[in-house]
């Protein structure tokens, strides 16, 4: 009887350790959207990623499987084509456009000291090797490492990001754009210490959330998140950006055949720290502050507990301040959902134009009109001088890319989807509509949304043999100042084998 009973034990303590959620699709997190909606109960996934895994991931080839129980290979494939070329080149847009990657997952999870003590490791790391080709057979004009002005792909598109790029050496239409993550967590019941490269995604949103999205590219950061109770989580977060910003002071460092080519980057981090208070299952309120710093990194800001907006006083006031709150409720088998975002708060100057009073807003609808279909709606509007800073240094950007909401600073975004899933497969329609401007630093800075993408889609997500998945999509884009091309229709399908995009 007390083997029986150890060995139930050893089978809940491996179930409550399992590893990070690095992979969610959009079925994975409508279908948890729904699940939540109809039980009225909030839970980690829909505000947070990575989150640990309540159940094993889906389970892939294992190019390991015969020599090792504990570590898994797994390979990963995807072959996508479009019409438009995803939007990936705003000058060669539309053009037809073929994207391959290649890559692999190794994983491992194991448990600290013993089974029985509760506490697991999981070590992960992956490689997805980027190519795509076409571009209507131009080069693509990659800028010199040296130049502050680094090549950024997919400026308008919601979903996807480069760090980065190279020329292929043939054909010379093409780029590749590679991608590496890898890390170590220490997880427990109610708490994980994450330190590695990776994703991550603070807030309730789909399309993106205002202080960091998933839309940026991977970076290294720490991640410490624990449940005080099922009333109160606390999240602490620090991470390093790549700035884009050559440090000149070592160019005698860096030259070859007395010239130079290259230059080390001046170092930008981001820190933030946050608290979601549950008061009840189907209401949440999460308050955060964040701070973007280059250069050293203080030690006033490696303090979980400081309040930043001290801190950087502290400092001298020199680094970008960003505080926040988003919250969710579920009622009447809806979800309701909203954030809002100010940079460079003074409290005695909020209503005042003399000060940097910069505001951001988001609110969101998914309510299921039946047991499989979800309708979602969001939008997004983001004052001109949001991720702005009078350093560049401190621009809340990360290769280029906003680590907050894709669209920027100066931009207001509206989404409205209708989803249906049936039998592992997930159909969608969608319109989006988006104005841009130009983010600018400044008191009397007024909105130049002079640019605009409307977007028309119809998507089908579909299981096939051996876990392949093929994903086929019919999309009508009208744009203003954007593309050459202003309205043009763009027809996508991907064939995807362990990747989540």
């Amino acid at each position: 009887m007390q083997n029986k009973i150890i060995y139930i034990l050893i089978i809940a303590t491996h179930l409550l350790g399992q590893g990070l959620n690095l992979d969610i699709t959009n079925m994975d997190n409508f279908n948890n959207e729904v699940s939540a909606i109809n039980n009225a109960e909030i839970n980690e996934e829909l505000f947070m990623f990575p989150v640990r895994e309540k159940i094993p991931s889906k389970s892939y080839y294992n190019i390991f499987h015969k020599i090792s129980k504990t570590v898994k290979a797994e390979p990963v494939l995807a072959f996508r084509f479009s019409s438009s070329g995803f939007e990936l080149d705003s000058i060669n847009t539309p053009g037809s456009v073929i994207w391959i990657t290649p890559g692999v997952k190794i994983s491992s999870t194991f448990p600290l000291i013993s089974p029985m003590s509760g506490i697991w490791i999981y070590a992960w790391g992956r490689f997805h090797k980027h190519s795509a080709y076409g571009f209507n057979g131009n080069k693509i004009d990659i800028h010199d490492l040296n130049s502050e002005e680094v090549y950024n792909g997919f400026i308008y598109s919601p979903y996807f990001s480069t760090e980065y790029v190279v020329n292929t050496e043939k054909p010379k239409n093409g780029i590749d754009f590679d991608e590496g993550q890898g890390g170590i967590a220490l997880i427990s019941k109610k708490t994980e210490l994450v330190f590695g490269k990776f994703k991550s995604n603070l807030g309730p949103f789909a399309r993106g959330n205002l202080s960091i999205s998933t839309k940026s590219p991977s970076f290294q950061q720490f991640r410490f998140h624990t449940n005080i109770s099922d009333k109160f989580h606390f999240t602490y977060l620090v991470g390093s950006l790549t700035s884009n910003i050559s440090d000149s002071s070592l160019s005698d460092n860096y030259l070859n055949d007395n010239k130079q080519n290259r230059l080390p980057q001046l170092s930008r981090y981001v820190i933030q720290h946050r608290l979601d208070i549950l008061p009840k299952e189907n209401f949440r309120i999460g308050l955060y502050e964040q701070i973007i710093t280059g250069g050293k990194l203080s030690l006033n800001y490696l303090n979980p507990l400081m309040p930043f907006w001290s801190a950087q006083h502290a400092n001298g006031d020199i680094d970008n301040l960003q505080m926040g709150f988003d919250w969710e409720w579920i009622i009447k088998n809806t979800r309701l959902y909203g954030a809002f975002y100010m940079d460079e708060w003074s409290p005695y100057k909020t209503f005042s134009n003399e000060n940097h009073n910069w505001f951001a807003w988001q609110f969101g609808l998914s309510k299921p009109l039946k047991q499989s279909i979800l309708l979602k709606i969001e939008y997004a509007n983001l004052k001109p001088q949001i991720y702005t800073h009078k350093f560049d240094i401190n621009i809340s950007e990360h290769n280029g890319h906003p680590i907050g909401f894709w669209s920027g600073g100066d931009s207001d975004d509206f989404i409205a989807s209708l989803h249906w899933f049936k039998n592992h497969n997930l159909y969608s329609i969608s319109y989006e509509l988006t104005h841009f401007g130009i983010p600018t630093y400044g008191v009397d800075v007024i909105s130049q949304k002079n640019k605009l993408r409307e977007k028309f889609t119809i998507i089908s997500n579909v299981k096939l043999l051996y876990n392949f998945r093929l994903k086929a999509s019919l999309s009508k884009i009208s744009t203003e100042n954007i593309y050459d091309t202003d309205n043009f229709i763009d027809g996508t399908i991907s064939i995807l084998y362990n990747i989540s995009y």
